[in-house]
């Protein structure tokens, strides 16, 4: 731990000019870029709007708001410590999205606030503290098979049942070839119906889910339970598709 706080705070202004930068700038890494999870909007009032414009809209900004907050589009909302406007947390993956969202509201129709979108999501050094998926299912002892060796069980045709061990959204967009999709929530007590003499090999993007799909089916008496990270599967450029299959 003493060794991973210095890493983080040198790693802080990195990260803050990766993501502050468009996908795809020059110069910054594309695994500097983070995918968007949500949108930062910050609303304040436009220069010469006065107190009572904005106080005379005020009652159906907030029931608009609330609701959007009961449908699940705004995550959470703060007032500025300066007085100067409200802050947005918004459900969406583009800044035109949110910027559509942001515009039903009542003091964006009356045209008194401006608006600024910034898309927002994880700290990517983060991912330097979990390492590779090898390095992440040997902590846990679960074991991972290589794309190379899992392509060739594809191709022999062997008794081999791919899980993805992800939501059903993430599966739906792009998963390993013939996959079906768990999610590990759920894992555990849809092993007992398939037999144990199935090579299950567990998938995910990084490999920390499906590391620990696969010491749980060790622990349910499955001999052959590894994964493979999907990350890495796609890297050696190998076929994925959309993700179909249930279970």
């Amino acid at each position: 731990m003493k060794l991973i706080i210095p890493f983080l705070i040198a790693m802080l202004p990195v990260a803050s000019v990766a993501q502050s930068q468009s996908g795809g700038a020059p110069g910054v890494p594309s695994v500097a870029i983070p995918k968007t999870t949500e949108v930062l909007v910050i609303q304040t009032p436009k220069q010469g709007v006065t107190f009572q414009q904005i106080m005379a809209v005020l009652p159906a900004e907030i029931r608009a708001t609330v609701k959007l907050y009961l449908d699940g589009k705004i995550r959470q909302w703060y007032s500025r410590g300066d007085g100067k406007g409200v802050i947005f947390l918004v459900d969406a993956k583009t800044e035109d999205e949110a910027r559509a969202l942001m515009e039903t509201l009542p003091l964006a129709k009356e045209q008194l606030m401006d608006l600024e979108f910034i898309p927002v999501g994880p700290l990517m050094p983060l991912r330097a503290l979990m390492g590779p998926g090898a390095q992440t299912g040997r902590a846990i002892g679960a074991k991972q098979i290589a794309p190379e060796d899992l392509r060739k069980l594809i191709d022999k045709n062997t008794k081999t049942l791919i899980i993805d061990v992800r939501d059903p959204d993430e599966f739906e967009k792009e998963t390993i070839k013939g996959a079906i999709n768990i999610p590990l929530v759920q894992l555990e007590p849809k092993l007992r119906d398939i037999p144990k003499d199935t090579t299950l090999v567990f998938t995910c993007n990084a490999g920390l889910q499906s590391a620990q799909a696969a010491k749980l089916a060790e622990q349910a008496g499955f001999k052959t339970a590894t994964f493979c990270p999907l990350n890495e599967w796609k890297e050696k450029r190998y076929h994925t598709e959309a993700g179909a299959k249930s279970f």
